[in-house]
């Protein structure tokens, strides 16, 4: 972009500043005072010599305000508050001064000041942690979700999305299954990105203390609200065919996600075998297709010679809780008439 002349509103100075700084307030060399950033009017005459801010090596007083939040520079005043254009975090007039640093070496022709990436990846993983540790999932995957576009190859961001979209939080009974499916292919992405990475040490320990016992967890709530909404559906007369499949359907999508886990177990950790086979035999007794059933047991077989599998639930179409009072009825009828029958003989 191109330089602009400005002039100091106090004393008058004359800096040569990018069009891209102007908005942002800064701090005069000259008197010292803060005033915003404004190109003057083309027939304003310069007052005094100009200074041309145009190099690193020409430091200069100009003060940049840097967002608390996200470490980002582009703060914009907006209705007499000073808003961030990256984080859309806001600032009141005092608290943008009290947030303003003094330029330096890293001064820029556009008047900014650049923030290191990975100081700005740090603070935005730590606001996601923070607001995910505090169960606001919302701001949690909004952080995750700006990491991913500057940080697209770690696992960490597409893991979290994948588990704050998909997993965390209330389901639709209908929407459920497809909400597991799609986590679990996060789950995969998340993984290939982890081995992958060159930057990981402890991948061992991400696998099983993160994305393990995570996945485990959600795994057990999830089997855990299935059922409840089986039984109240039962008793409020609302089981009937397609709420049955769609039991069915979630439980099954529950056990592929118990298998997955005894996937990564038996592929990345081998020392691990015992979690491997619990949650293999986990998937196993929990699955309502035979399809899913037989694969899992040939797997916990090759590992555990002589394992039987436990057989497949059934799962009752059940009956309405009006055939239920009419089944009593005839019941109560029946036992009158015999008692009749008898004291007439």
């Amino acid at each position: 972009m191109a330089n602009v002349k400005i002039h100091c509103p106090n004393c008058h100075q004359e800096y040569d500043v990018d069009e891209a700084a102007l908005g942002h307030e800064a701090e005069c060399e000259a008197c010292k005072k803060t005033f915003v950033l404004q190109a003057d009017a083309p027939s304003e005459p310069p007052r005094r010599k100009t200074k041309t801010i145009v190099s690193v090596e020409k430091k200069t007083s100009l003060k940049h305000m840097k967002c608390e939040m996200c470490g980002g520079s582009d703060l914009v005043k907006q209705d007499g508050l000073f808003v961030c254009q990256h984080c859309g975090a806001k600032y009141s007039v005092e608290e943008a001064r009290k947030m303003m640093v003094e330029g330096d070496g890293d001064v820029v022709v556009s008047g900014t000041v650049k923030i290191d990436d990975k100081e700005k990846l740090e603070n935005l993983y730590t606001l996601a942690r923070r607001e995910y540790n505090n169960i606001n999932f919302h701001d949690a995957l909004k952080y995750y979700e700006m990491i991913l576009l500057d940080d697209p190859n770690n696992w960490e961001p597409v893991f979290m999305i994948g588990l704050i979209k998909y997993g965390q939080g209330n389901h639709d009974w209908e929407d459920l299954a497809n909400d597991l499916t799609l986590f679990s292919n996060k789950i995969d992405e998340s993984v290939k990105l982890l081995m992958e990475s060159e930057n990981e040490e402890d991948k061992s320990g991400i696998l099983k203390n993160v994305i393990i016992k995570i996945t485990s967890n959600l795994a057990s709530k999830m089997k855990e609200a299935v059922d409840q909404k089986q039984d109240s559906l039962r008793k409020t007369d609302n089981w009937n065919d397609v709420n049955r499949q769609i039991y069915i359907d979630n439980i099954n999508k529950i056990a592929l996600l118990y298998e997955k886990i005894g996937d990564i177990c038996h592929q990345y950790l081998p020392d691990e075998k015992t979690k491997t086979l619990q949650n293999w035999k986990l998937a196993c007794a929990y699955a309502l297709s035979e399809v899913i059933h037989n694969q899992v047991a040939v797997k916990i077989m090759n590992e555990e010679p002589g394992y039987v599998p436990p057989p497949i639930k059934t799962v009752g179409k059940g009956c309405s809780v009006f055939l239920s009072l009419l089944l009593i009825v005839f019941v109560v009828f029946g036992i009158l008439f015999f008692i009749a029958f008898q004291d007439g003989y």
